[in-house]
């Protein structure tokens, strides 16, 4: 069987997309899912080359073990509620579930905003009450009575 001649020129992205070295992995991240690339080059200010970013490399950045990301987590909550009764945390593959009740229903959100932030978190699972819902609306007294 022969395999046939190929090129570089034949199978690489064309019009590449570099970003500098100060970019945030959010942004290469999203880059490569929408361009559907694997790599990205990485360059200075004067626009030379310095490196290439690939999707591993962001990947084994953000592998971590689950110990680790629930400590982290742990923390985290322990500065948004410092004197509060806090939710209880377990972590499997990346994935934080969060246990318990929060006071105030606005502050379920600001929680759960907070651990998705969390370097290593790949996902929560919110599964937080709360006692009392600060986004209701009070009803308005029907006028024609």
């Amino acid at each position: 069987m022969t395999v046939p001649a190929l090129t570089v020129g034949s199978v690489m992205t064309r019009c590449p997309v570099s970003v500098s070295a100060g970019a945030p992995f959010a942004t290469v991240a999203a880059i490569l899912a929408r361009r559907r690339i694997g790599a990205v080059p990485v360059v200075d200010r004067d626009g030379r080359l310095i490196g290439v970013l690939s999707r591993r490399d962001l990947l084994t950045t953000y592998v971590l073990d689950d110990d680790a990301i629930r400590a982290d987590v742990e923390r985290e909550l322990a500065a948004v509620l410092p004197d509060r009764p806090r939710p209880a945390v377990s972590v499997h593959d990346g994935v934080v579930l969060l246990l318990g009740r929060v006071e105030w229903r606005s502050t379920r959100a600001v929680v759960a905003a907070r651990v998705r932030a969390v370097p290593g978190v790949v996902g929560v699972t919110d599964r937080l009450g709360y006692v009392f819902d600060d986004g209701a609306r009070p009803r308005l007294a029907d006028a024609t009575r």
